[in-house]
């Protein structure tokens, strides 16, 4: 689904890249598009980005393991993610 699209997600300054990356991975899984997820959550690990996306980025990853069955651990994501509550802001 998402196939068509790598090439216009190229490009762009980081600031904005960045968030086009976090987007789409939350658009694959959304749809239950697992690989295309795993690899833009892949791509999102050496991108620059700012305290608050990276804490999306690791709730996104989150997402990624409970579909792909690993609950527990998207559990401890998610309460990793839920402990740094509003501190960073």
């Amino acid at each position: 689904m998402f196939e068509d699209t790598e090439s216009s997600l190229t490009g762009y300054p980081p600031r904005i890249g960045t968030k086009f990356a976090i987007m789409a991975a939350k658009a694959a899984l959304s749809v239950g598009d697992v690989d295309t997820a795993a690899g833009r959550l892949a791509l999102l690990e050496t991108a620059p980005a700012t305290e608050s996306q990276l804490d999306f980025i690791t709730f996104l990853r989150g997402h990624l393991l409970k579909q792909q069955g690993k609950t527990d651990k998207a559990m401890e994501l998610w309460k990793a993610v839920a402990a740094v509550g509003d501190a960073r802001r």
